[in-house]
């Protein structure tokens, strides 16, 4: 039970618990992660801080419980002009951030520099939107709106193993 403001994030963790992402009253920023039982007892809380960043989802969309406990969120980097197009690694015991992973290693430069379509003016040019863990082969699979794909990555190497999307805007290296 909780009266607390909700967005994107409810998930229910191994241990029964549920992931929450909330905001202080009176905040813009959802910007605090909870782990807290069925009741509303709070287990662990996460603040993530960005600075010079204004809009409201700070955690954007999803965040994962991986096999050593840690969660994996998506995020923003905030020393680029893009947004939504990074992952982050949090240690549960220490809030620590142990991995990051940023999409703009993996694509070419002119998938994210020559981006034209829907809000591209502020730097959205991949705008991830679900993360799925495959415990069967230790792999991510990730889900990118404004790139129309989704893609099987390797964890924790993030290489790429497959991307499901249209093959006309792929150059030749990703057959």
């Amino acid at each position: 039970y909780s009266t607390l403001w909700n967005s994107h994030v409810f998930k229910r963790l191994d241990n029964g618990n549920v992931l929450y992402i909330t905001k202080e009253e009176g905040q813009n920023q959802y910007n605090e992660v909870l782990e807290m039982d069925m009741l509303g007892k709070v287990y662990n809380s996460y603040l993530i801080q960005l600075e010079n960043y204004e809009d409201t989802n700070v955690v954007h969309h999803g965040i994962i419980e991986l096999p050593n406990g840690n969660l994996l969120a998506t995020v923003h980097d905030m020393e680029s002009s893009y947004i939504e197009d990074e992952m982050i690694e949090i240690d549960r015991k220490t809030g620590k951030t142990v991995r990051d992973f940023s999409f703009r290693d993996l694509f070419p430069e002119d998938f994210y520099e020559d981006y034209g379509g829907v809000f591209s003016n502020d730097g959205d040019w991949f705008h991830q939107n679900a993360i799925w863990y495959v415990e069967e082969d230790d792999s991510i699979l990730v889900s990118s709106r404004h790139q129309d794909l989704i893609m099987k990555m390797s964890y924790p190497d993030g290489e790429v193993d497959w991307i499901l999307a249209d093959h006309e805007k792929w150059p030749d290296a990703y057959d």
